[in-house]
């Protein structure tokens, strides 16, 4: 059962990297001229915030040998 947590948390862990990711890439296209601006501040904040809870807020496993 203890497995089944660590994969659970491992899987949220990449999802809220590639949420964060993918929400920085959309706010940087509507920066461009591409969609509305105002749009493109408020997927920064959050791409940066799912950013900040995937890298920062995470415990930091060792690097595998």
């Amino acid at each position: 059962m203890d497995s089944f947590f660590k994969v659970l948390f491992e899987e949220i862990h990449t999802l809220l990297a590639s949420l964060g990711g993918l929400l920085l890439l959309f706010s940087g296209v509507s920066y461009l001229g591409f969609g509305e601006p105002e749009a493109g501040g408020t997927l920064l904040v959050f791409g940066m915030l799912f950013g900040y809870l995937a890298f920062e807020l995470w415990p930091q496993r060792p690097p595998k040998p």
